[in-house]
């Protein structure tokens, strides 16, 4: 009887050792999902912010073109345009070069465009920026 109660009185710690285990594990398993997930997250957030640029982009390049084919002077395109509607937090700025172009007889005007959509400051995590080069001829 001695010997039985003995063994007993040892291994009574043993659940408490297993426990603490499967918390710690299940813990860290779940540290893990949680991460992950935020990862994810992020990754859609900047894809969304990718997609707006784009989007502002196309708006202020089509904004250049209608005023060039209406004006016919670069200087039609102010740099910050402020009545273009954009994404939230997107602004749009401007470069623009007027070429004279001789082909066949005819004089063409070609305008070279370079439209910027921005959002946030270079280095912070939400920064987005877009650029790209048309050639408009009226």
């Amino acid at each position: 009887m001695k010997r039985g109660t003995a063994s007993a009185h040892r291994s009574r710690g043993f659940a408490l050792v297993a426990a603490l285990f499967l918390l710690v594990v299940l813990g860290t398993l779940g540290a893990y999902a949680v991460r992950l997930n935020m990862s994810q997250q992020g990754g859609a957030d900047l894809d969304l912010a990718s997609t707006r640029a784009e989007a502002a982009l196309q708006s202020g390049i089509e904004y250049a073109a209608a005023r060039l084919l209406t004006v016919s002077d670069c200087a039609a395109i102010p740099l910050t345009p402020n009545d273009l509607p954009l994404p939230h937090g997107f602004s749009v700025t401007y470069t623009c070069t007027d070429e004279t172009q001789v082909a066949n007889l005819p004089t063409v005007n070609v305008f070279s465009v370079t439209a910027t959509a921005t959002r946030g400051l270079y280095g912070s995590p939400d920064f987005v920026s877009r650029q790209r080069p048309v050639r408009i001829t009226p």
